[in-house]
Order: C-alpha cells, then sequence, then structure tokens
C-alpha cells in the first residue's frame, strides 16, 4: 500500500494490498498465504481419495484402504444412522472401572487415541542431548485452550465458561446421558479447573528451563502413586523407559491429589467427558454442529462449517 509511510506503519506499506484484496474466508479464523497453499493441497489430495473411493480396487492394496476410510468418512447416511453408537464400547469400559488401578490403565489406553486426559505424551529429541529421543510427561486434560479460561476473571472468559458448560450437557444429552439427573456440566468443570489451578502458566512454559525435569521411571512412580505407571503403560501398550522428561511436574504434583481426593465417579464421568467431546466431530450432525458452535464459533469467531470433506 503506496499510501501508507512505510516510516509510520511499515506492516501497512508492506502487506496493505494483500489485506484489502483478501477476506477472511468464513469458514476460517485467521488467513495467510501458506493457508492458501495449504487449500490448493487439499484439494489436490481429496481429488485422488474420491478417485480411489469411486472405484473398485483389488482387497488389500493402498488405494483400497483408503478409498474405503474415506468413504466412511463421507457416509453420511451411515453416519446417522449409528448416532454415538461407535464410541458406545469405550463408555461401557469407562463403566466397568472398580477403582485407581483401572482407571490408571484405561487412561493409558486413551493415548493410543490420541486422547491428552488427564496427561500428555510425546516424543522429541532430548533438549541438552539431540543425538537422542526422549519421552516428554506433559500437562493436558483441559477441554478448553488453557488454564486461563478457567481462572481469569475477565467478563469474556466467564462467557466461554458458562459456554463451556453449556455444551458438557449438550453432548451428554446427546450421547444418551440426562444431566437433569447427573450434573455433569458443573462436576466436569469443577474438575478441569482442578486440574487448570494445578498446570503450568503459560509465561513459566516458555522458559526450557522450567520445563527440562530428567526423571527415572522408579522416581516418576514414586513422586506420582496415585496413577498405577505399570498398568499405565500396559494400557498405552509400550514399556515404559528407564528415563524420561517431565516437563510440568507441578501439574503431576497436583494431579496426584486431585486422583487422592476426587471421588471415582466423578472421575468416570470425566473420563467419559474425554471420550464424547474427543470425537463429537466425528459422529452425526448434531454432534458437529454443536462442537462446531462452541469451538470454532465462540472460541475463534468462525461463522461456517467446513464441508464435510476437509
Amino acid at each position: 500500500d503506496t499510501t501508507a509511510n512505510p516510516g509510520d506503519d511499515f506492516y501497512r506499506y508492506a502487506n496493505g494490498g494483500w489485506l484489502d484484496k483478501n477476506e477472511i474466508p468464513a469458514d476460517q479464523s485467521r488467513w495467510g498465504t501458506f493457508y492458501e497453499l495449504r487449500k490448493e493441497n487439499e484439494k489436490k489430495i481429496e481429488s485422488i481419495l474420491k478417485e480411489y473411493s469411486s472405484k473398485p480396487y483389488p482387497e488389500g492394496t493402498n488405494e483400497q484402504k483408503i478409498g474405503d476410510f474415506y468413504y466412511s468418512g463421507m457416509d453420511t447416511n451411515t453416519i446417522e444412522k449409528l448416532g454415538y453408537t461407535p464410541i458406545s464400547p469405550m463408555l461401557t469400559q469407562i463403566d466397568q472401572i472398580k477403582n485407581l488401578d483401572d482407571l490408571s490403565k484405561f487412561m493409558g489406553t486413551l493415548q493410543k487415541g490420541g486422547s491428552n486426559a488427564p496427561l500428555y505424551i510425546y516424543v522429541d529429541a532430548d533438549l541438552k542431548n539431540s543425538q537422542v529421543n526422549s519421552l516428554y510427561f506433559y500437562q493436558g486434560g483441559l477441554g478448553m485452550p488453557d488454564r486461563d479460561y478457567y481462572l481469569d476473571p475477565n467478563p469474556k472468559f466467564q462467557t466461554y465458561r458458562d459456554a463451556y458448560k453449556q455444551l458438557i450437557n449438550n453432548l451428554f444429552t446427546l450421547a444418551g446421558f440426562d444431566p437433569a439427573k447427573d450434573n455433569y456440566a458443573d462436576e466436569i468443570f469443577n474438575l478441569e479447573k482442578e486440574l487448570a489451578i494445578a498446570s503450568m502458566p503459560n509465561e513459566q512454559l516458555r522458559d526450557p528451563a522450567n520445563t527440562y525435569n530428567p526423571s527415572t521411571y522408579e522416581e516418576f512412580k514414586k513422586n506420582y502413586s496415585k496413577i498405577n505407571w505399570d498398568l499405565w503403560f500396559q494400557g498405552a501398550g509400550f514399556e515404559a523407559p528407564e528415563n524420561f522428561i517431565v516437563s510440568t511436574p507441578s501439574y503431576f504434583k497436583g494431579l496426584n491429589s486431585i486422583l487422592g481426593k476426587t471421588n471415582i465417579n466423578t472421575l468416570k464421568n470425566y473420563l467419559k467427558w474425554q471420550i464424547i467431546n474427543g470425537y463429537a466431530e466425528l459422529l452425526n450432525h448434531d454432534f458437529v454442529v454443536a462442537h462446531f458452535n462452541f469451538y470454532s464459533k465462540i472460541l475463534n469467531g468462525v461463522e461456517q462449517m467446513k464441508p464435510r470433506s476437509e
């Protein structure tokens, strides 16, 4: 924008022409040249997926697997008929939990599906020895973006909290539960608020010195004993390494305390919420809309849902 004085507003001078010609699409919360590149790439991938799903390929070939997988996500008639039944087996598993040992093993199995309830793990280069990879244990388990959404007194965050509680009740209702009988919203929100209090603030997370805390497996089991870590790793499907990194030890200390004092039924309802909310986008239309209205519209200002193919 050559009408802008670069000495006063270099950003406008450099980018003004593009900003004037490119509006944020209604199904996006932000936009830029890299988003345009991703959009074009997605179109190319979609054409490949449509081709593989529109014709038969020999059983067991990559083309057949890819085509069937894409078709399963686009078969809205079947998805609508199934409702919440795809997640029913996991909800039944939670009903069978009797104690913290059972809970520990089930929380481990959640890692196979990418759930971060109530903790998150990942593998990355060791921050102090780039020649090796390390397993990192990190805080997680919140249904809203970070601790501020639970604790900040700003009225904007209170609006988010009210909407989140409504989402909890809405999705539990869609999954066949009765929020009028069991107060899921307050129960789950209050538990997540305790997890938020235990979570390390963002400004502390930015300092690598705070998040590099090596531990042996035996030390880890001793320090955070309310989770049966042997059963947790058994559920996760891999052996515990002798050493790893605890990125947020204050969170795990808080989690240990929360598990020790919280009623097992509340913990089970929390896990049910993690399943229902985590898979809502993949279930029928009512689940998808409820999830979109909170996470995309209320939290990010997105006005329009993306096409299902995306």
